[in-house]
């Protein structure tokens, strides 16, 4: 059924190296280059020189030629898991010849053979054209610095349309970890496609490489075509990979479109050939005009292949109208979160084209997370339509807590919190910056905002200021009290001079006390003054002989007299009775005194006397108070002595002023006349009730004055006129003797008064 069949081209390996524990992909299949056939895979056992089948140890078969990596049992009944990094069991793709597994044994080798069926379509069956062997040596090594595995990186299947061009990257990369030596990897890529070109872009340790082929419409098929890269070092490890193409017919036509009424549009075909339309037998041109809505078909031939397209075009009645909503503003703690964006679609000809800063998509919804301009057109048949806005991504402004703080005068210290962008600070004393330095005391305000939020705070500034301290007022202890002095104030600790903190005093001074803060310290005195109650002493009640000073000053007091003055000491120059009150801080005390103000005395006892007859008298000293004493036998201490006989008397009277001594002679009287120009004189009437009168008075005598006496020793004083008439009514009854004193002598007279 396929005379000159040229049959599959295979991968040259001779002889593999692979390496223990490590994963190893190896492609073992081959392609056909030159029909293009289909070839299917399967694991066979190995052929001798005679073209019999060998049979494998016991334990291993063709479909486990080699010891891979399986949990304990059988290997046999080790189900192959090929995805991951540590492939289990051994896994063999029928469709491409991928062979999978991870060697466990170190030095083993095993021959590897595989059987490729090729099919053919033949009158659109697919036919089996021929059956072929290939066999290959697999070789374990143990790891060490110089084979450590390859990697291989290509994506397996593509898709490609015919007349388009596909292109297919692929690397390697020898993992050795030695620092002295370096492998370098091959690439090679086997002619399974062969109108494909295969180019090396970069050699040495991690070459890389690209396949490119662009099949035209006789490529296009629903089975895949194949082609192997592999990479490989100079030891001797070689891993490949079966890529997989499929090609599709080509587009003949534009996609499913609408129709703007009133106006045309015109179909073309993409490809070169001949054409059908199915307007008519007599459409054959590559292009058609239409005018009304519909479905259209294209039929399409050259050389080569055959194809048929279809297009229906719909009917649409206006361009685009898109608006996608106002400019944004996201506000949260994560301004990456996405953005979705809709437009619903008018119908499916709409065609969206949406661009950010670096996001683009073509369909109706678009999700970014960036910000900035956001641009989206909408293009139908009928024309296009455009709209942007701008998304705007803040953060909320952080919670902040401003510390609240005391410093000692003078301070500075910087407030506030580490500046945040696209947020805005003020503060109360108009700074806009995020912190501020501050000298003073006070509440000091941050405001933190934007567009999202606005967050305030306060700090409270205080200052220590210099501790005050008072001691307390001057006082004065009283009679040898104690007093405790705590003293008042803002300080924080304060200590005495004597080092103690609670001072107890006993002594009169003066007392210093240290108040302290965490700033400064501050003084204060106290004075303390001794004292006692005042106990002020006028003296016992006392005659003075004179002005006498009374004298207390030997008090610190205040002072009050009995005459309401305020003075320590007075002259006391009258007798009487002298008041003193004495105050001072301890209490008050008074204190009087009786002052009898006395003179030395002056004794008179009268002139000498005489008595005619047998008499009796009294002497008086006078000068009452005064001590007396009389030179009788026996001394008289009385201020008044009688007497009964002549004779001379004295009398020394004394006091606290001092003393005096007077006499007196008492003798016998003689009644007459010792002028003799008085002799004429007379008295009458005698007896007497009350007047006597003085005849017979010469010319030329005077008359001075007249004394009577009486029988007892007393003496009476009476007036005299000019005509010698003498008064003697105030006198009782009784002898007297008158005497009458002139400048010429005295006259003597016995006069009787008789009442």
């Amino acid at each position: 059924n396929a005379p000159k069949n040229s049959g599959p081209s295979y991968m040259v390996i001779p002889n593999n190296t692979a390496v223990y524990n490590k994963n190893t992909r190896i492609n073992i299949g081959a392609a056909d280059t030159v029909n293009h056939d289909i070839l299917y895979f399967e694991l066979s056992n190995v052929l001798n020189n005679k073209n019999s089948l060998e049979s494998y140890n016991s334990g291993y078969d063709s479909t486990h030629p080699i010891t891979p990596y399986c949990p304990p049992g059988n290997i046999k009944d080790c189900l192959p898991v090929p995805t991951g990094p540590f492939p289990r069991g051994v896994f063999f793709d029928n469709s491409n010849a991928d062979f999978v597994f991870t060697p466990t044994k170190i030095n083993e080798s095993s021959a590897i053979s595989t059987r490729i069926k090729e099919y053919r379509m033949i009158n659109g069956v697919k036919t089996l054209i021929g059956t072929f062997m290939s066999e290959f040596l697999l070789n374990i090594k143990s790891s060490s610095s110089d084979n450590y595995p390859l990697t291989l990186k290509v994506n397996k299947k593509h898709i490609v349309k015919a007349n388009e061009i596909l292109k297919v990257p692929f690397s390697g990369y020898d993992n050795d970890s030695s620092k002295t030596f370096v492998d370098s990897v091959g690439l090679l890529c086997s002619k399974g496609i062969e109108k494909g070109t295969f180019k090396i872009a970069k050699s040495g340790k991690r070459p890389e490489g690209e396949f490119t082929w662009t099949p035209d419409c006789s490529f296009a098929r629903a089975e895949p075509y194949h082609f192997t890269v592999s990479a490989f070092n100079k030891n001797g490890l070689f891993i490949s990979e079966d890529v997989a193409v499929t090609v599709l017919p080509p587009d003949l036509l534009r996609e499913d479109t609408a129709l703007c009424t009133p106006f045309s549009l015109k179909l073309k075909s993409k490809l070169t050939g001949r054409y059908k339309w199915s307007t008519g037998v007599n459409d054959t041109l590559s292009s058609i005009t239409i005018t009304t809505p519909g479905k259209y078909s294209l039929s399409y031939v050259n050389r080569t292949c055959k194809s048929f397209d279809s297009v229906f075009v719909y009917e649409d009645l206006a361009k685009p109208n898109v608006f996608i909503g106002n400019d944004t503003l996201i506000c949260d703690q994560n301004p990456a979160l996405p953005v979705t964006f809709k437009i619903e679609a008018i119908n499916k000809f709409y065609v969206f084209d949406w661009k950010s800063l670096t996001g683009k998509s073509m369909l109706n919804t678009f999700s970014t997370a960036d910000s900035g301009k956001v641009l989206v057109s909408v293009n139908n048949a009928c024309g296009s339509a455009f709209d942007t806005l701008r998304i705007e991504r803040l953060s909320s402004p952080p919670v902040f807590k401003l510390k609240d703080s005391v410093f000692c005068s003078p301070f500075k210290y910087t407030i506030g919190i580490a500046k945040k962008p696209f947020v805005n600070y003020i503060w109360n004393n108009g700074s806009n910056l995020s912190t501020i330095d501050v000298k003073s005391k006070g509440n000091y305000i941050l405001t933190a905002y934007n567009k999202c939020a606005t967050l305030k705070d306060t700090a409270s500034i205080d200052t220590i200021a210099v501790p005050e301290i008072f001691a307390g007022n001057d006082t004065t202890l009283c009679n040898s009290a104690s007093l405790l002095i705590i003293p008042k104030g803002n300080f924080t600790s304060y200590k005495w001079t004597n080092g103690v903190d609670i001072l107890q005093v006993n002594a009169g001074g003066t007392y210093i006390v240290k108040g302290s803060n965490s700033c400064k310290s501050a003084f204060d005195t106290i004075v303390v003054i001794a004292n006692n109650i005042p106990t002020p002493n006028l003296g016992r009640d006392r005659a003075i002989c004179g002005p006498t000073l009374l004298d207390a000053s030997s008090f610190d007091a205040d002072y009050l007299s009995n005459d309401a003055t305020e003075i320590k000491n007075k002259l006391a120059e009258t007798s009487g009775h002298y008041f003193l009150k004495v105050s001072n801080f301890c209490g008050t005390v008074s204190d009087t005194v009786n002052l009898t103000l006395k003179s030395k005395p002056i004794v008179q006892l009268g002139p000498d006397l005489t008595f005619a007859d047998t008499f009796t008298t009294i002497l008086n000293a006078g000068n009452p108070g005064s001590k007396y004493r009389w030179l009788t036998s026996p001394a008289d201490t009385f201020q008044t002595l009688t007497i009964h006989s002549y004779g001379t008397y004295t009398v020394r009277v004394y006091n606290e002023c001092g003393q005096d001594i007077a006499s007196i002679k008492i003798s016998q009287a003689t009644v007459g006349i010792t002028s003799p120009e008085l002799k004429a004189l007379y008295l009458f009437p005698n007896p007497s009730r009350g007047f006597v009168t003085i005849g017979n008075i010469p010319e030329g005598v005077n008359l001075n004055n007249v004394t009577i006496n009486s029988m007892d020793g007393k003496t009476f004083n009476a007036q005299i006129n000019s005509a010698g008439e003498i008064d003697l009514r105030t006198i009782s009854s009784g002898i007297y003797i008158l005497k009458i004193n002139t400048d010429k002598g005295i006259a003597e007279f016995k006069v009787v008064l008789e009442k």
